[in-house]
């Protein structure tokens, strides 16, 4: 299904808007929860194929990553994956649990996961109920459970596309947050991306505007 013109752009508008309400209110989640100083960098909405995705946010680089894939189900299922490369994710862990010079943090470790997965779930919570919100039949949404992947950037941005069960040609609306997090006063950039299948937001659409 495709929309007409006008009401694909309409869709945009509100596209546009879930973005910022989201994205504002999902790093307020995570200052609450990891008592974290954090700030949207930019929030922006794009409708990018499988393909177009990979090679917008560099699916060939092989920087050391740290990722969290979180799938979110229901009627309008999507997914949230935060992707921060290894070094800013090692600041974010230590600045919040603390380390010793005799006592290093190890990314996959129980503790360091707990925290990369707290981000990402504040976020992705954010996103799910905003997306609940505006189109105001779908149920509270349920998020599964973080996996998280330790991996080149390149790589780990294929294992959370693999879990999506998608193929080549298909098209998400992908939300792109870029946010900033201080630890004494130096700044650090990381990403989050959620994800609604084009497709399935329409069907969604179209069965309601005829219930």
């Amino acid at each position: 299904m495709e929309l007409k013109p006008d009401g694909a752009q309409k869709l945009q508008v509100v596209l546009n808007s879930l973005a910022q309400s989201a994205s504002s209110q999902g790093v307020t989640l995570v200052k609450e929860r990891l008592n974290l100083d954090i700030t949207v960098q930019s929030c922006n909405v794009y409708p990018f194929s499988h393909k177009e995705i990979k090679d917008q946010i560099g699916a060939t680089s092989s920087v050391m990553t740290a990722g969290v894939f979180i799938p979110i189900f229901g009627e309008l299922p999507g997914a949230g994956f935060l992707m921060l490369t290894k070094d800013k994710a090692t600041k974010l862990i230590l600045s919040n649990v603390g380390a010793r010079p005799d006592h290093p943090i190890y990314l996959p470790s129980f503790t360091s996961q707990l925290v990369l997965k707290m981000l990402t779930e504040s976020l992705t919570l954010s996103f799910a109920k905003n997306v609940a919100k505006v189109f105001q039949k779908v149920p509270s949404p349920l998020i599964g459970a973080p996996e998280p992947f330790f991996d080149t950037w390149g790589n780990t941005l294929d294992l959370m596309f693999s879990r999506l069960n998608d193929v080549e040609t298909d098209v998400y609306f992908i939300f792109i947050l870029g946010f900033i997090f201080s630890i004494e006063k130096v700044d650090h950039q990381g990403f989050y991306f959620y994800l609604i299948n084009k497709n399935t937001l329409y069907d969604f659409l179209a069965a309601h505007s005829k219930a």
